[in-house]
């Protein structure tokens, strides 16, 4: 992105506040959860199928 940011034409894409705000919620709720492990707790939430 770099190469074309320079150009006459370049448009800059938006940062949306929602989407920041989103990611934001999202990450700090995995950061935050209880972090059980092993394969038994994969598979009782469907995460190893």
């Amino acid at each position: 992105d770099r190469e074309y940011r320079f150009l006459d034409g370049y448009v800059k894409n938006p940062i949306y506040e929602d989407a920041v705000m989103h990611l934001f919620i999202l990450v700090k709720d995995f950061l935050t959860s209880d972090w059980e492990g092993g394969v038994n707790y994969g598979l009782q939430n469907g995460y190893l199928l």
